[in-house]
């Protein structure tokens, strides 16, 4: 007997709807924004302040780039903090390694460049190369869960039973 299962689609809808837009939001915007970035304008801008921010939590240090920088954009005087598109902390070297080169240009005050958006000014970014790779777990964990969801609704519109005959 075949017969739709709810509460097995429900779960799996969950399931895969939450890790779709956990992905979308984690993953598949910040790439949107790395690839979109490609086309925006080269400007110096001036650090205004940089921090590194690390957090030791069970066995293993988490840093956070905190930096804020001006840039001139069309006569205008811009401000952003935003560093990279895939932005937060992480337990590798890529926030101390850049925390380090920049805090050298912030002591001595010298320009760096950013990018700037040219059709919203008040968008820039600084390192527009993808850390889609440092993520790999992040996504494992969006697939497993997206493919895992699918799987259980597709099989909620089956439930096999065995036979009711001796």
């Amino acid at each position: 007997m075949q017969h739709f299962d709810i509460p097995r689609f429900i779960l799996g809808f969950i399931f895969f709807v939450g890790s779709s837009l956990l992905a979308y939001y984690f993953i598949i915007s910040p790439l949107i924004l790395v690839n979109r970035a490609k086309d925006w304008v080269k400007t110096p801008a001036q650090i205004l302040d940089i921090r590194l921010d690390s957090h030791r939590e069970i066995g293993y240090a988490t840093h956070r780039l905190d930096i804020s920088y001006q840039y001139e954009f069309n006569g205008f005087i811009h401000t952003s903090k935003r560093f990279c598109a895939f932005g937060g902390s992480d337990s590798s070297d890529f926030n101390p390694k850049n925390y380090h080169h920049y805090k050298r240009f912030h002591d001595a005050q010298q320009p760096i460049t950013c990018y700037v958006d040219p059709r919203n000014p008040d968008q820039a970014i600084i390192d527009r190369a993808s850390r889609f790779w440092q993520f790999k777990i992040f996504n494992l964990f969006a697939l497993f869960f997206s493919i895992a969801g699918l799987c259980m609704m597709f099989a909620s519109f089956y439930q096999w039973r065995g036979s009711d005959e001796p």
